[in-house]
């Protein structure tokens, strides 16, 4: 069990956020006995499903969290690409996880994932920006803002409790790829209030899935030579001439300097699942798997190379790695459409802009899970602080054991925040308005 206030760090006002990446969180190394297959991985949904069923059992009779409420939520994503956290969502209310969504918008300015989104999500429309999603006082604020802890000092500052999530593909089962990311929860406290931690609630919902880890090898075993060629044909490329066809000056310069590294270091040969990014020099900043473990994708990394397979990691699978369906199978676990990667030009930067599906769509749940809106009680409810202290959040009993409820003045609107934060670049990218 992690400690779900490693990394933190608390305002003045007793509201957390995340500081560090936490030491107790440790990297996980795929393990070949205990691989499991793509299609494995992908039924994450049920399995997550039976461990909401045990959580609600535990819930007390007098909440009323938002994910059970029994409400379509309308949701304004600024998280940019795809949009990870919409499709996360799909896959929640394919599963009768509690909640409908309708998706009213997304802030994407490339034009390439405007028409994906248009294709995918035809009610909804499109921004360019952030600032739509907050209020006109907030949307000066963060204008005025200089760098990451200015913004978020004005989030923290705005009438709002907070709550963080770390995660990584690997609490999913994906232990293949690294994506170590913060989700940061704003709640409104005029608006609701947190009755659970949402750390402790995303730790149970993954519960048992991490125990199986999906492998670079078994990832890279469902796509075919037809993909391969399927994805040169959009390029314009045959496989007579691949990968000379396919591969700049530059990076095959930086191939053959990966080999002869890699040479180097392994006396006994180049490990058959390593994967090199190829579009940078490794003699001043290598990016490379390790320990089974492929880097994070970007929107910067036009090929990675498998050197076993002798080719590039194709887009269709670096999405597959990020817990989209781009196959009927794959999209038939999660019970949504077809993703089909096809449809785009250039869908490498694109599969490298945007967060793990499954991580998202756990996130999502377990902020919904932890959070009640005062409009939706019985009888109206006043907002608590957020636990201060490691001691605070030791409560006995479950997840659900917050201190009692009292009365406040009822509220018309509610507003949620899921904040990501990078934190090694320290960087704020965005956020899903609820």
């Amino acid at each position: 069990m992690i400690d779900v206030s490693d990394g933190l760090a608390f305002t003045d006002a007793g509201q957390e956020y995340a500081l560090k990446w936490p030491k107790s969180k440790k990297k996980v190394v795929p393990d070949p006995a205990k691989a499991q297959t793509l299609e494995e991985a992908f039924q994450w949904p049920v399995k997550a499903k039976t461990n909401l069923q045990k959580l609600i059992q535990e819930l007390p009779g007098h909440l009323r969290p938002v994910l059970l409420s029994g409400r379509e939520l309308s949701v304004a994503s600024s998280f940019s690409g795809i949009c990870s956290q919409s499709r996360g969502a799909l896959v929640l209310q394919a599963h009768n996880y509690g909640r409908n969504f309708k998706h009213i918008s997304f802030c994407e300015k490339r034009k390439e994932c405007q028409i994906r989104l248009i294709r995918d999500f035809p009610c909804a429309c499109i921004f360019v920006d952030q600032m739509n999603l907050v209020s006109i006082d907030v949307q000066s604020q963060l204008l005025k803002a200089k760098g990451f802890e200015e913004t978020i000092e004005v989030l923290k500052h705005a009438s709002f409790n907070s709550q963080v999530i770390f995660t990584e593909p690997a609490d999913v089962g994906f232990s293949c790829i690294a994506r170590k990311r913060a989700f940061q929860i704003f709640v409104d406290r005029t608006k609701g209030r947190f009755v659970a931690n949402p750390a402790e609630i995303y730790q149970a919902l993954c519960d048992g899935l991490g125990s199986r880890h999906l492998t670079i090898g078994h990832l890279m075993d469902f796509a075919s030579s037809e993909d391969l060629k399927l994805e040169l044909g959009l390029q314009g490329k045959s496989m007579d001439s691949y990968p000379g066809n396919l591969l700049s000056s530059f990076e095959t310069k930086n191939k053959d300097e990966y080999e002869r590294i890699l040479s180097n270091k392994y006396s006994d040969g180049i490990p058959a699942d390593q994967v090199y990014c190829l579009g940078q020099n490794p003699l001043k900043v290598p990016k490379l798997s390790n320990g089974g473990v492929m880097p994070a994708f970007t929107k910067t990394d036009k090929l990675l190379w498998h050197h076993g397979l002798k080719r590039h990691v194709l887009a269709i699978e670096k999405f597959a790695a990020h817990g989209i369906g781009v196959t009927a199978d794959l999209a038939k676990l999660l019970g949504t459409p077809v993703f089909n990667v096809t449809q785009m030009k250039n869908p490498h930067p694109v599969a490298g802009n945007g967060q793990h599906a499954a991580v998202a769509a756990l996130v999502l749940a377990s902020a919904l899970l932890s959070i009640e809106l005062f409009e939706e009680l019985p009888e109206p409810t006043k907002p608590l602080a957020s636990p201060s202290s490691n001691d605070d959040r030791k409560q006995a009993g479950t997840c659900f054991a917050y201190s009692p409820k009292v009365p406040s003045p009822k509220s018309a609107t509610s507003h949620i925040y899921i904040v990501y934060l990078f934190i090694y670049a320290c960087d704020c990218v965005g956020y899903i308005y609820i």
